[in-house]
């Protein structure tokens, strides 16, 4: 069993920097038009996160109906 890497200590700064530029245009911008990249994913979170959970549901409805698509398939390639 492979041992646990503990973060190396660079991963710090580099967290509180893009923490920074998320956080600073965040306070300064108004207008919804000119949000950043970073900001607009954030607005959208609910709305990904929904759509995740649909197509997840769509995964796992596929997979524990997997063997009767099988078993159709199966059944109307042969002949007889």
């Amino acid at each position: 069993m492979p041992q646990r890497r503990w973060p190396r200590p660079r991963a710090i700064p580099v967290a509180a920097g893009e923490w920074r530029n998320f956080l600073w245009p965040l306070l300064v911008v108004n207008d919804a038009a000119t949000l950043t990249l970073p900001l607009q994913v954030g607005k959208m979170a609910g709305s990904l996160l929904a759509s995740h959970l649909v197509s997840l549901l769509a995964v796992v409805l596929f997979l524990s109906f997997q063997n009767l698509l099988v078993a159709g398939l199966q059944a109307g390639a042969t002949k007889g």
